[in-house]
């Protein structure tokens, strides 16, 4: 309430909108992506180039 108040409503409404659209959308589309994409090939290149750790961690 403070918030609008201060703002006013035509910029409160539109902190709102534009606020949440740009960070609800692109954070966890970046998040979701930049962790896939590299996430997937370094744990292939730990496990070729230490196969040591593979093998316990497979085994148990």
């Amino acid at each position: 309430d403070h918030a609008a108040q201060r703002l006013g409503p035509q910029e409160a409404d539109g902190a709102l909108e534009a606020a949440p659209r740009p960070e609800h959308v692109s954070v966890p589309v970046r998040r979701a992506r930049r962790p896939a994409e590299p996430a997937a090939p370094r744990q292939e290149d730990q496990g070729r180039r230490c196969p040591r750790l593979d093998a316990p961690a497979t085994r148990g």
